[in-house]
C-alpha cells in the first residue's frame, strides 16, 4: 500500500526575478525535478524504485523571499542567474524537511538540479492471531496497524508497509526493516509501529535475563528463535542513516521494558545520560503503552493506548500543539496521550502508565 503526495494545485511561473539583478554578470539557469520514490513492494521481484514527480514544490534560490514552484511533472526552471555558485532551497507541505542543494551555474549554460525529497519510510505491524496455541488472542492490533498508517501517513506520506498476522513472522518484519535500510538516506525517516504481544525473558542464566521481547506471529513458548530483543532491533536499526530521524510506537503489553533509560522527575518519561550511550536505544525516540510491569489494554475498539494517540492526533491536536506549528511532535503526542492513557484505564479498572524514551524529538505529524 502506498500514500502518494497530496499537493494543491499550483500554476508554475518561471521567475527570471529570482536571480540577483544587476550588472554584467554573465548569466545562465537552473532546471531539474522534484520527486520522492516509491519502493517495489515487499518480497515482489527484483524492481527499481519508481520516481514519483512531486507538484507544488516550492523553490526559491539563495534565501530569496521569491520562488516559484514545480509543475505536474515536478519539473522546475530557474532562468536568468548570475554564474557561479548558489545555494538551491526545495520545501513541500508533504515533506518534513526542506531540501537544500548547491549548485555552480555555468555561464551562458543550465545546471541540472534534481531534488529527491527526503520522505518517510514507515512499518507497521499488528498481530491478533499467533501460530502458538499458548498466546491469547487479540482483537485490536491488525486494526490499530490499519488506523495508525492512515492517520500518520496522510500527514506525512511515505513508503508504507503492513505487516499484519500471518505476514509478521520475525523473518519478514527484518527483511522489512533490511529493505528500508537500502533505500533510507539521512534526510529521510523511519516510523516502526507495532502492536501485539511482548513479554519478557527473567531466567537468570538465559542470555537475554531481564529483557523484553516483542512476540513475531511464530514465537512460541519452548524457544527465543522467533522472539525480537530490544538488542535484535538495535542491530538491525544500525545500518540507518541517521538514527535521530527514528521514532518506535509500541502498544504491546511491558513495553516500558523494550529500552533503557533513567526517569525524568515529575514526568513518565525516561532520558539516556552520558553513562548510558551503549544502551540498546540511545539514539532513537520510543512511545510505549506501558511500563514495564504493566500490560497493556485490548479491547473491541482498539487497544487503549493507540485510541489515545488517534485521538489527539485527530480531535485534539491544537491542544498538544503547543508551540504552535501546526506539527505534533513525538513528545507532544505523549504528553497529551499518555494522562488520557492512565485515566481510562483507570475507568477500566485497569493501571497502565505509558513510556518515552525522547532521543530526538521528531515531528510525527502535521495538520
Amino acid at each position: 500500500m502506498r500514500y502518494r503526495v497530496l499537493a494543491t494545485l499550483f500554476v508554475v511561473t518561471l521567475l527570471a526575478s529570482l536571480a540577483v539583478h544587476g550588472s554584467d554578470l554573465p548569466r545562465g539557469a537552473i532546471a531539474g525535478d522534484v520527486f520522492y520514490l516509491q519502493l517495489p513492494p515487499l518480497g515482489a521481484a527484483a524492481a527499481a524504485p519508481r520516481h514519483i514527480a512531486v507538484r507544488g514544490a516550492r523553490i526559491s534560490l539563495d534565501q530569496s523571499a521569491t520562488s516559484l514552484l514545480s509543475d505536474k511533472r515536478g519539473h522546475f526552471q530557474v532562468a536568468n542567474v548570475p554564474a557561479g555558485p548558489h545555494l538551491l532551497s526545495i520545501s513541500h507541505p508533504s515533506f518534513r524537511d526542506p531540501l537544500e542543494l548547491h549548485v555552480t551555474v555555468p555561464p551562458g549554460g543550465t545546471v541540472a538540479a534534481s531534488a529527491q525529497m527526503g520522505e518517510t519510510y514507515y512499518l507497521a505491524i499488528g498481530i491478533a492471531h499467533y501460530h502458538s496455541q499458548d498466546l491469547e488472542r487479540l482483537d485490536a492490533p491488525p486494526r490499530d496497524a490499519h488506523r495508525m498508517m492512515r492517520q500518520l501517513a496522510n500527514a506525512f506520506p511515505g513508503d508504507v508497509t503492513l505487516l499484519i498476522n500471518d505476514a509478521a513472522t520475525k523473518t519478514h518484519i527484518q527483511a522489512a526493516i533490511a529493505r528500508i535500510a537500502a533505500a533510507i538516506r539521512p534526510q529521510d525517516y523511519f516510523v516502526f509501529y507495532f502492536s501485539g504481544h511482548e513479554s519478557s525473558e527473567d531466567v537468570p542464566d538465559h542470555p537475554h535475563a531481564n529483557s523484553n521481547f516483542l512476540m513475531a506471529v511464530d514465537s512460541v513458548a519452548e524457544n527465543t528463535d522467533h522472539d525480537i530483543y530490544d538488542t535484535d532491533m538495535a542491530r538491525w536499526l544500525s545500518a540507518f542513516p541517521a538514527p535521530n530521524h527514528i521514532a518506535l510506537i509500541l502498544d504491546s503489553c511491558y513495553s516500558g521494558g523494550f529500552f533503557r533509560g533513567q526517569p525524568v522527575a515529575g514526568t513518565r518519561w525516561k532520558r539516556l545520560d552520558a553513562g548510558q550511550q551503549d544502551a540498546p536505544f540511545a539514539p532513537y525516540t520510543v512511545l510505549a503503552s506501558s511500563s514495564a510491569d504493566e500490560a497493556s489494554i485490548d479491547t473491541d475498539s482498539g487497544s487503549l493506548y493507540t485510541n489515545e494517540l488517534l485521538r489527539v492526533l485527530s480531535t485534539t491536536r491544537k491542544h498538544a500543539d503547543r508551540t504552535p506549528s501546526h506539527r505534533i511532535s513525538a513528545a507532544e503526542l505523549f504528553q497529551d496521550a499518555a494522562p488520557r492513557t492512565i485515566t481510562s484505564a483507570r475507568n477500566c479498572g485497569e493501571t497502565q502508565h505509558p513510556q518515552m524514551l525522547l532521543a530526538a524529538d521528531m515531528p510525527l505529524y502535521q495538520y
